[in-house]
């Protein structure tokens, strides 16, 4: 007998709704086709590569089990939205037969599982994984998305999923309360946000709405930029004076960027830092470090807290010191990926490729 062999997977199971309604049997296999087309393209764009997923056709619809994949750990959530966002685009063709536009409807789970070699000597994937994937998508209407427990545990103290489930209530086959949860995204037009019909008298638990944090805007994005670039200047010094030195001279390098970068043919740029086009960094900041504590003080205060809010709106961009305070020169890895994705033009104009490996 064949030893047993387990692996860590994260199932997604998903069906199309009203496959066989008012649907002739041409259709229903171009639907299948284009089903299959576009989970492959989908598989392809999140790097999804054949040793890392097992899929499983249903009939009418597939199980995807990714093995082993931890990076990025919401790869089974990509993959699924961007499974719906074909498909939100392929029924929005005015060109498509109405027969052969479709939605689907998404079950997640994760758990370890058990691989086994099928009849036709291929390997493949057992257990309560797959199993629980399939129950949670039976609750689901056409272009949503349920997760189980496990998943939505996974995902919820993560900062890009904090507020992003309605959960429900409701009983297996046993009689066994089992819980249920939805996801909402407020960026994804393809995702039906609205209650599952399977849950329509059952009672709904609201997850608390995480603000949304904003966007960077350009003064704040050339901020933080100047701080990447210059971090290895700006660590050593510390204390209290070091930090508003350094928030000082950020703020008015950021505000000269922004000058020049919209400065039109019928203005001038006037720089408004010391020596910009003259003075090395270190000696900027020496120059700052000498004015009077106090007036150095006052200005990055102003710049920290309300009312201006210029850096205290963005405080989940920045590294905390060891009482928890915010360190105004230290960007984070959030604070990078942010800056990155809201802002390449200014990643590339300042080469931040050169100062992290993001």
């Amino acid at each position: 007998m064949e030893k047993a062999r387990t692996t860590p997977a994260k199932h997604i199971f998903l069906d199309v709704v009203g496959f066989t309604h008012n649907r002739s049997v041409e259709a229903q296999a171009d639907i299948v086709g284009l089903l299959n087309k576009y989970i492959s393209g989908c598989l392809e764009q999140n790097k999804v590569s054949q040793d890392k997923r097992i899929l499983i056709p249903t009939g009418d619809g597939l199980c995807i089990s990714l093995l082993n994949f931890e990076d990025p750990y919401d790869i089974h959530v990509r993959l699924a939205l961007s499974i719906l966002k074909v498909l939100y685009r392929h029924n929005a063709d005015p060109d498509i037969d109405e027969s052969r536009k479709f939605q689907v409807r998404v079950g997640l789970s994760a758990n370890t599982d058990n691989l086994v070699t099928d009849i036709n000597d291929k390997l493949n994937i057992a257990g309560a994984g797959i199993n629980t994937a399939q129950r949670v998508m039976d609750k689901a209407d056409g272009g949503q998305i349920l997760v189980n427990q496990t998943v939505y545990e996974d995902l919820r103290l993560r900062e890009s999923y904090m507020g992003s489930f309605r959960s429900y209530v409701t009983t297996d086959k046993h009689g066994d309360e089992v819980r249920v949860h939805q996801l909402l995204r407020k960026d994804a037009s393809a995702l039906n946000s609205e209650v599952p019909g399977a849950f329509a008298q059952t009672k709904v638990e609201e997850e608390p709405q995480v603000p949304q944090e904003p966007e960077l805007t350009q003064h704040i994005a050339y901020y933080i930029a100047y701080a990447i670039k210059n971090y290895p200047a700006l660590v050593p010094d510390k204390g209290f004076h070091a930090e508003n030195v350094a928030i000082t001279l950020l703020y008015f390098l950021a505000n000269d960027s922004v000058d020049r970068a919209n400065v039109t043919e019928l203005e001038a740029f006037y720089p408004k830092t010391y020596q910009t086009e003259s003075a090395t960094f270190e000696e900027q900041y020496k120059y700052y470090s000498e004015i009077d504590e106090n007036l150095v003080w006052y200005f990055a205060r102003i710049v920290r807290w309300p009312p201006q809010d210029y850096l205290s709106r963005y405080n989940n961009c920045f590294a905390k010191d060891s009482f928890g305070m915010n360190l105004y020169r230290a960007v984070n890895d959030h604070g990078k990926r942010k800056l990155k994705a809201e802002w390449p033009q200014i990643w590339e104009e300042l080469e931040l490729h050169k100062y992290t490996n993001l």
